[in-house]
């Protein structure tokens, strides 16, 4: 049973919570409480004080203003996330780290006909992804391009020797192919390739100021149910979107100038004079990053999952928190540093 466990049984039996002089307190004598329930709580004691203490100070912080249609008649800022890029893009020319490149493989009939409709009625639907981005008064602002249509590209390679091949090297070409941002270039680009009879590739490319992994989930969906409606009469019903990303992004704006400025001020502290990690490498960093990672994939013993699941759950952390921590502690040990500095990417999805 893990800390949320708990208090989801608790808010049953009407059990109110809370920590007082660095104690758990409860509305009711734990005596009355199942022995189940009671042996729960002894156990998990300090990660469900920990979990509580965090859910009241979440509770404390002051509630954000609801997002609203921001006007469209005054330059539309750029949210946080899309200014970072803004400003990379500057100081990495012809980057293209972060461009977001994925081909679909279509195999069986297709209508591409209805297919470049369906593409049509998402690209009508989501401003984002007619958005640029230019200078006002020497301050980078998304522009919202009017709706004027779409026309889906069409590449036949059929005839290729190896239509496999070159559409993968196509494909290659375009993810290392930068997006020029300063010159109000468009940051979606969606081709369709032919490769043989009822085999083909549809291949959508972003920049990430525009969207990220979950936003395809996202597209795909809204894309299948629109194709289904046009091909097969199936009916689909898609919400109207009260608001758009470029809204998003200007709540935020006054959210964090107007009404959390202590909010920033704290991360500013913490986040201040960051270490470098000093591993024992055995060769010199580039003076210029290259970006050419790459990913080592190894599997734990279930055995060993299941013990880092169990030691999660009794600190109040989820696996991910958990298996970060031991990174952390790893990285510790090459380096000989205490204060270590993770990056993860979130999706950000929080309001």
């Amino acid at each position: 049973m893990t800390p949320v466990d708990i208090l989801l049984e608790l808010q049953e039996l009407e059990v109110r919570v809370w920590v007082e002089d660095g104690a758990l307190q409860f509305s009711k004598p734990l005596d009355s409480l199942p022995d189940a329930l009671r042996d729960a709580i002894g156990e998990h004691e300090a990660g469900l004080k920990s979990f509580v203490a965090q859910m009241s100070k979440s509770a404390d912080a002051p509630k954000a203003k609801k997002i609203e249609p921001a006007p469209r008649d005054q330059p539309l800022p750029l949210s946080y996330a899309q200014e970072r890029f803004w400003f990379l893009s500057q100081l990495e020319e012809d980057s293209s780290a972060y461009n977001i490149v994925f081909p679909m493989r279509l195999r069986g009939p297709l209508d591409d006909a209805a297919l470049e409709r369906s593409l049509a009625e998402i690209v009508e639907r989501h401003e984002t992804l007619r958005t640029t981005v230019s200078t006002v008064d020497d301050q980078a602002v998304q522009v919202v391009t009017p709706y004027q249509g779409f026309e889906l590209p069409r590449v036949d390679l059929s005839a290729h020797d190896d239509p496999a091949a070159e559409v993968t090297r196509i494909v290659h070409d375009e993810e290392h192919t930068a997006f020029d941002l300063a010159s109000g270039q468009a940051l979606l680009r969606v081709v369709l390739f032919r490769l043989g009879d009822d085999d083909n590739l549809l291949m959508f490319k972003i920049h990430h100021m525009l969207g990220d992994r979950w936003s395809f989930g996202k597209l795909f969906g809204e894309l299948t149910q629109l194709y289904e409606r046009e091909t097969k009469g199936a009916p689909c019903a898609l919400p109207p979107l009260p608001i758009q990303y470029a809204d998003f992004a200007a709540w935020q704006r006054s959210w964090y100038e107007n009404d959390s400025a202590d909010v920033v001020d704290f991360w500013k502290t913490q986040l201040a004079s960051l270490p470098t990690l000093e591993l024992p490498l055995d060769r010199p960093r580039p003076p210029v990053q290259t970006f050419r990672g790459t990913v080592h994939r190894f599997e734990l013993p279930q055995e060993v999952t299941h013990r880092l699941e169990a030691l999660g759950s009794e600190e109040g952390c989820t696996f991910f928190m958990t298996v970060c921590a031991a990174f952390n502690l790893l990285l510790a040990r090459y380096s000989g540093q205490e204060d270590i500095v993770i990056g993860t990417p979130v999706g950000g999805r929080d309001k």
